[in-house]
């Protein structure tokens, strides 16, 4: 349910019970880590969503006919879709979100507009490495989770990036 809708309240709890459980079994840092590797996954499968909402709408930007975005072409993922689903659906580790992130942004973006993209990317990846390492969903992602049903905060972070102003 964490994957498939916003993160609701109830599921918020249920999290934090789970972590009193967790604590209460006083088992050892990988295994915590093990057991948490669905909650993980979660985080990395939304910050993939969240940049698929950015990249479709830059995409946008080149169909309405924005100069900014003339050299733009859709991500050439050089694999199947379905080889991409299983990166993105076992995302483990900020190098793995890393790198589907950078599957999933149009080619043919100006180094100010790659060099924003970057630091987005950063953003997201330090988003993930942070419920990594408090081991739940941290405020800034559950900001994030918020927004990406509703897009809110796509059209800044294009802009941005169309652009070339880095954002953080």
């Amino acid at each position: 349910m964490l994957a498939l809708v916003g993160i609701q309240p109830s599921e918020i709890l249920l999290t934090k019970d789970f972590d009193t459980l967790l604590a209460r079994l006083k088992l050892s840092k990988a295994e915590l880590l093990d057991a948490r590797r669905p909650l993980l996954r979660v985080v990395g499968l939304k910050t993939a969503s969240n940049m698929s909402n950015i990249s479709s709408s830059l995409m946008n930007s080149k169909s309405a006919g924005d100069p900014r975005s003339k050299e733009f072409e859709a991500p050439n993922f050089a694999m199947t879709a379905e080889n991409l689903e299983h990166q993105i659906f076992t995302i483990d580790s900020p190098d793995q979100l890393r790198a589907v992130l950078k599957k999933i942004i149009p080619t043919g973006l100006a180094a100010n507009q790659q060099s924003s993209a970057e630091t987005y990317i950063n953003k997201m990846v330090k988003i993930f490495e942070d419920c990594q390492d408090s081991g739940g969903l941290t405020p800034e992602f559950l900001a994030l989770d918020k927004g990406i049903i509703t897009q809110q905060g796509v059209p800044e972070v294009v802009e941005g990036i169309l652009s070339g102003k880095t954002h953080g």
